[in-house]
């Protein structure tokens, strides 16, 4: 079987996809009535597998042969501990990542259900070290974890009836949420944008605003025009007109994982993995920002994303964005969009549960803001009062005089600043005990906000022809 627009292929032998026809019938035309006798037995006539790795079908291939009985599955527990280092936290990562999309794919649901608790539990328990472990790693060269054993005998029934295939307590979905609204965004379409700034910093109406996804985002042929004093103001950096493509990097494997996110509605997940990415983008060179803010249709399928990378190439200020790298498209749109954007608009800041804006003055009020008359007074004085101190550790008073700021570019700098801060806010939060798991909703509640925010930030790039 051979997977294309790879720089290595990936021949499988047809017999091994015959031992299995339950799982492979239809999918790749490998069932005996499709497949001839020499097809996929040789590297003339191949099963192509189109827009997939060979990396990403190998770890796939594992779970399906591997018998459940090695030691490779005794590693793989639903449970992440937090003590997992770094290097194989990203290891894991991708495998689980691959073998769960790609079941799903190929709807193999009993695969699927034994990947997917095991990422979403790696995701909420050790997303540093995902990030910090992807730092080590060039390629998906390096992900391997070692080759397959003799499977013969192998019932790979056995892993589908595995006793850690419990489902994943999130916890985070608020009553009435809809599983197709992984984002928590409203539906009141563009005119969300415009409600008022909440200045009474009551987070009493945190729907009220809107996250509706953008028009498809497509890019223009580059401008080789530059200022004379670029090369000065570039700081050694390389100005070529070539980027590095998103997709070659380790990186675009966190936009694998929004993909796969998206398309099965799994909201955590979704925050989760998103997280990851924004975190690890805020020190990632130009050119490789630009690629990843260049992706097709990323404005379009995951306006956040889009959202965030455009607030990042915002706040690097013009010197940048006179590199020949960018456009004169691109520099009119971040021109407008420093100008709009300073100061911050109220339009920016709608009513929301999460103060992004104003600072809580009191752990009864922050608790106020993520509780309802519904819930338990244990849990409003334990979880969400006791969350305050680590809200206000983590969102400072430096953070709120930043977006409070009106010169150019610092709100804009503040703003970036919020996937790590959320990050180190989670990790706090973890640390809460209720039997009721009030930290990942109220998580769940502050990732729709952040989240919104860039949505509607991404409105504000506006390419001008």
């Amino acid at each position: 079987m051979e997977a294309p627009f790879t720089p290595t292929s990936m021949q499988v032998h047809t017999s091994l996809l015959k031992l299995r026809p339950s799982d492979f019938e239809g999918r790749f035309d490998a069932s005996p009535e499709h497949v001839s006798p020499t097809r996929g037995a040789c590297d003339e006539t191949p099963i192509v597998i189109p827009n997939i790795k060979s990396s990403q079908f190998r770890n796939l291939m594992k779970v399906v042969y591997c018998p459940p009985s090695n030691k490779f599955f005794l590693s793989l527990p639903v449970i992440t501990s937090a003590e997992i280092e770094e290097g194989d936290a990203w290891r894991k990562f991708i495998f689980y990542l691959d073998v769960a999309s790609l079941a799903h794919e190929f709807r193999m649901h009993d695969i699927e259900k034994w990947a997917k608790p095991r990422l979403q539990s790696l995701v909420h328990t050790a997303a540093r070290k995902i990030s910090d472990g992807l730092d080590s790693t060039s390629s998906d060269d390096d992900l391997g974890f070692g080759a397959v054993p003799d499977t013969e005998g192998g019932d790979s029934d056995s892993i589908r009836s595995d006793p850690e295939d419990i489902t994943y307590e999130d916890g985070s979905e608020d009553a009435g949420e809809s599983d197709n609204d992984v984002d928590g965004e409203g539906a009141e379409g563009e005119g969300g944008t415009k409600v008022e700034n909440d200045k009474t910093g009551d987070g009493d109406d945190e729907d009220d605003y809107d996250s509706d996804e953008d028009e498809d985002f497509s890019d223009s042929d580059q401008d080789s025009s530059t200022d004379d004093d670029t090369d000065n103001e570039n700081d050694g950096q390389d100005d070529s007109d070539q980027l590095i493509a998103a997709e070659d990097s380790p990186i675009f494997r966190f936009i694998d994982g929004i993909w796969y996110a998206r398309e099965i509605s799994d909201a955590p997940l979704l925050h989760g993995i998103r997280n990851i990415l924004q975190c690890h983008c805020g020190s990632l060179p130009t050119d490789l920002l630009l690629s990843f803010f260049r992706v097709p249709n990323l404005r379009e399928k995951d306006p956040s994303t889009f959202g965030f990378l455009f607030l990042l190439l915002l706040e690097d200020g013009h010197k940048t964005w006179n590199r020949r790298m960018f456009t004169q498209m691109d520099r009119m749109a971040f021109f407008s969009a420093q100008c709009y954007l300073t100061p911050l608009p109220d339009s920016l800041k709608v009513a929301s549960a999460t103060p992004l804006f104003n600072k809580p003055e009191s752990a009864k009020k922050f608790a106020r803001r993520f509780s309802s008359n519904l819930t338990r007074a244990s849990c409003i004085q334990n979880c969400y009062q006791g969350a305050f101190p680590f809200w206000q550790q983590e969102f400072d008073d430096a953070y709120y005089d930043n977006v409070a700021n009106k010169e150019p570019l610092v709100a804009i700098g503040g703003l970036t600043t919020i996937p790590s801060r959320r990050l180190r806010f989670s990790e706090k939060l973890r640390g809460v005990n209720c039997d009721h798991r009030c930290y990942l909703r109220m998580l769940g509640r502050v990732d729709r906000d952040i989240q919104g925010l860039y949505t509607r930030l991404a409105e504000y790039y506006k390419p001008i022809a």
